[in-house]
Formats: structure tokens, sequence, C-alpha cells
């Protein structure tokens, strides 16, 4: 089970999973990243509620992927309906700060600049596909599913089209091993962090994400380790993961 708290945003002009999406749009031309000024943070999270994001719960059917416990935005394991937790604002150049911490094995992430949303019902959704990316591929171009005419035996998954800070446990999930830009701190799947700073299974973290433009860093526990022109997006196959 993931967890994450005390997330606040501000636009620097400068903000989720957990998978916590947060705004929409395209890459522009690249900027140099200017010196900071002051500007009002934004509490994306008050301890005790999912007011201010797209509830899952508040759902038809209800959703089971996400609950507040103890503070904690929590990734419920195994959900029937497997899906991200968006804001319900959008925000273009942006400065993100959250804690975190992940459970043994765990795999997940913040997304940013999300650019497309796909429900994934198992068995229905192109189910003569070979790959998962198949199924994803089928889903963006024919869209047969509708989260909310789902079936009560339906098992859903969402797939959403975004950049990604990955959170993962380095040493205990398979994926991580796969190589440094599947570990914690990367933009999932394209930049590997330059080291990692993340802290033992349990433990909090603290991440930040600066986007001005184009151009974006990842920070970890008070160290830089992704600091590039984010590269062209296609698809990043990354969901809810517990």
């Amino acid at each position: 089970m993931d967890l994450m708290r005390k997330t606040a945003l501000t636009q620097m002009l400068a903000v989720p999973l957990v998978a916590l999406a947060i705004g929409c749009g395209s890459a522009t031309e690249p900027q140099p990243v200017a010196e900071e000024t002051p500007a009002e943070w934004i509490d994306l999270f008050d301890g005790e509620t999912l007011n201010g994001w797209e509830d899952p719960a508040a759902e038809t059917p209800p959703g089971d992927s996400w609950v507040v416990e103890d503070g904690w935005i929590k990734a419920v394991n195994d959900p029937t309906l497997r899906e991200d937790l968006f804001t319900k604002e959008n925000f273009g150049d942006f400065e993100l700060v959250f804690e975190w911490k992940i459970s043994k094995n765990g795999n997940s992430g913040v997304k940013y600049r999300v650019q497309d949303r796909a429900v994934l019902v198992r068995g229905k959704t192109n189910p003569d596909a070979k790959r998962f990316e198949d199924t994803v591929d089928y889903e963006l171009v024919n869209r047969v599913n509708d989260r909310n005419k789902l079936e009560p035996s339906d098992k859903m998954e969402e797939y959403v089209v975004a950049y990604e800070y990955q959170l993962i446990d380095n040493a205990g999930h398979p994926d991580a091993l796969k190589g440094a830009e599947r570990s914690t701190g990367a933009i999932y799947s394209m930049v590997a962090p330059n080291s990692q700073e993340s802290k033992p299974v349990g433990e909090v973290n603290e991440s930040r994400i600066v986007l001005r433009g184009n151009h974006v860093e990842h920070w970890l526990n008070g160290v830089k380790v992704v600091d590039t022109v984010q590269p062209v997006l296609h698809v990043v196959a990354t969901q809810h993961n517990s």
C-alpha cells in the first residue's frame, strides 16, 4: 500500500501515487528556469478528505482504489476498479511538493501533463491482444468502454498517458530492476535519476516537481535528481499500483 500526504502547489508562477494526475498540455519550446519568486502555495490535501480531487468513490459505480487514513492518501491493494486520482483543477507551470512512503514491493507514481485517459476492462478490451500496449492502443482509438457503464463483475484498469515521477520499492519491485529509468525519482521509462536518494521502505520521503515550459526538475529528499527538457511523450505504461 502506497501513501501520500502534505501535498502543496504553487504556480510560480510554481502543485499525486500514488498516481496523482495533475495538469494538461503539451511541451513548448525550451525555457530557462527563472529565479523563484514568492507565490501563494495551495494545499492539495487537507489530511482528512479528498476535497479538491476527483474522488472515485463518488462515481457510479463507486471506485475502491483510494482511501484516506491517519492523515495519508492510501492506494488500496488489488482494487476492483484500478484507477488514478486526479485533481479537479488543471495546472500549467507548477511546483509540487509532497511527502510519501512506499510499501514493500510497491510501485506507484505522480503523473503530470496528462494527455489522455482510457478505461480498460479485463476480457472486454481487445481480448485477443498479444501485448498490453495493443490493448491500450485499441481503447484509445475505439473508445469501447465507459467508466459509468461497467457491469458489477467487471474488473477495470485505467490507463493514463502522461509524464510520471516514479515512486517504487527499488529493491523489491521487479520493474525497478529493469533499469535506472524505472527507479524512484525517474521520469518513468524516459529519464533516469542522476543519483538514488530514496529512503528504505516504510520511511517518509519528500519529493518536488518543478515544471516551467518544457523544462522539468525532479527533486528527492533535498537532492535534484532530474534536470532536463521533457522528452517526447508517446505512451507511458504506468497506472495505479499498490
